[in-house]
């Protein structure tokens, strides 16, 4: 079994962790293959050569069984480039703060999920992600697809007259900062915090919230499984900042965007008891309640 691992160091003590799991997956007979950055990273914080020998870069090896995305949430949505249309699974492992996407984390000197993982001791879960098509605005090796979600408001801020689409039907213009095109996956991220609903994975819907809508009577809709969205600024001046999950590119607003489910999804393994619930209760605090305690 080839494992890649792929991830970047938040600050050098994170090295440590990193290299005793590289070193407990090959004490158990993995192979392992590593991104040059982070081998340049690990390597560094170390002092010393380090880091698997076997190095890609914009790239994964045509023989890796699985990827593991060493940091937080970050990490994570940056593998959906790696593995896009690869029918090879991901495991988010911990190293940051609060990791709501990871399976795992690196906290202890031998955890139990590595001998799950190497075992094959785990479930799959596939994730819907978002294609954006319809302009040519979009610099030449833009990648396309957003696991969480699509935002797009002004470039020098104040509002927009936002036109959108639902499978050609228009919605009423409204005025916002922007808008928000999300995923299950994103309606635990930027999305949740303009207000929108928590939306389970494998729901295949999609989510619309608006950015600080200048109407009141303006709110988060989700739209069925694959419904098209399409987003236009009509009569405005500027750019828009569209941002794919955490990449951001510059369009002329008079451009048309159209934003569908992707052709492919990306399979996440989970650990156990470690589902959507206990990721909500143990790292959202949902319904968090001192009187539940007494009970």
């Amino acid at each position: 079994m080839k494992i890649a691992l792929t991830g970047r160091l938040a600050n050098p003590r994170i090295a440590e962790r990193i290299l005793r799991l590289t070193a407990l997956l090959e004490a158990r007979g993995a192979s392992l293959c590593c991104s040059s950055e982070l081998a340049e990273m690990l390597e560094k914080a170390a002092g010393t050569p380090c880091a698997p020998k076997e190095r890609f870069s914009g790239g994964l090896p045509a023989d890796v069984s699985m990827l593991l995305a060493l940091g937080g949430d970050g990490t994570f949505l940056g593998s959906l480039e790696l593995l896009a249309g690869r029918d090879i699974p991901v495991a988010g492992i911990n190293l940051g703060r609060l990791g709501f996407l990871t399976s795992a984390a690196m906290d202890s000197d031998s955890p139990e999920w590595v001998d799950d993982l190497l075992q094959g001791r785990y479930s799959l879960i596939e994730r819907e992600i978002l294609k954006v098509e319809g302009t040519d605005a979009l610099p030449d090796g833009f990648f396309p697809y957003a696991l969480n979600e699509f935002s797009l408001h002004r470039e020098q801020g104040g509002m927009l007259p936002v036109c959108i689409t639902v499978d050609g039907s228009p919605l009423p213009t409204f005025w916002a900062d922007g808008v928000l095109i999300a995923t299950p996956t994103g309606s635990t991220a930027y999305s949740l915090s303009l207000g929108g609903p928590v939306v389970f994975p494998g729901s295949g819907v999609t989510l619309i919230t608006p950015l600080a809508p200048h109407n009141l009577n303006v709110r988060p809709l989700v739209i069925p499984p694959g419904a098209t969205v399409g987003v236009s600024f009509p009569d405005s001046q500027g750019n828009v900042i569209l941002t794919a999950d955490s990449r951001p590119v510059v369009i002329p607003c008079g451009e048309t965007l159209s934003i569908k489910r992707g052709e492919f999804t990306l399979k996440c393994i989970s650990f156990g008891d470690n589902n959507f619930i206990k990721a909500l209760t143990t790292k959202l605090f949902w319904g968090e309640d001192r009187r539940n305690n007494t009970i």
